[in-house]
């Protein structure tokens, strides 16, 4: 007997391996697209996780640059407090919102808490502190609250709350 004799494939009479037929390859597929399937999951969720990140971190970056303007400002013009300014300035808070990101001042402003410490007038060389405390949860997405209100995705925990000091001497 021949070696394709001794063969028992359909296939083997015209030269074809039996791994090649019709049915393996639409197995091959099929299994490639579960595999694709699986991995897509997992990556998508690497993705969206990666995104929230970024927005935390900007936000983050965003609300300590906007306090250290702030705090500048505060610095050079003793005569403003948070919601009012002598000699026609803008006051404290309206200066913070101006330079703020779009991210954190959205709304006016209505997710961040601000405040001045000591309130003006203020004397030359003393220290002014500035406060900024954002509520992040308005840049979660993927947030899950617990039974404690607290956000998490997945078993990981997210701030919710994004705070800044500065303090800067007063010219």
């Amino acid at each position: 007997m021949s070696a394709t004799s001794d063969n028992t494939s359909p296939h083997a009479s015209k030269g074809v391996a039996a791994s090649s037929s019709p049915f393996s390859r639409r197995n091959s597929r099929g299994q490639a697209f579960v595999e694709f399937s699986l991995v897509l999951v997992v990556a998508l969720i690497v993705l969206f996780v990666a995104v929230q990140m970024a927005l935390v971190g900007q936000a983050a970056l965003a609300v300590g640059q906007m306090n250290y303007q702030g705090a500048r400002y505060a610095a050079v013009h003793p005569d403003c407090d948070l919601t009012s300014c002598g000699g026609g300035e803008q006051s404290i808070k309206d200066f913070m919102l101006a330079v703020g990101s779009p991210t954190i001042t959205k709304g006016n402003g209505k997710y961040l808490t601000i405040s001045v410490s000591p309130a003006a007038p203020r004397s030359q060389g003393l220290p002014v502190q500035v406060s900024v405390t954002f509520d992040a949860s308005s840049v979660l997405v993927l947030c899950t609250p617990d039974k404690q209100g607290n956000c998490s995705f997945l078993g990981v925990p997210l701030p919710t709350t994004l705070q800044s000091l500065e303090t800067a001497m007063s010219e």
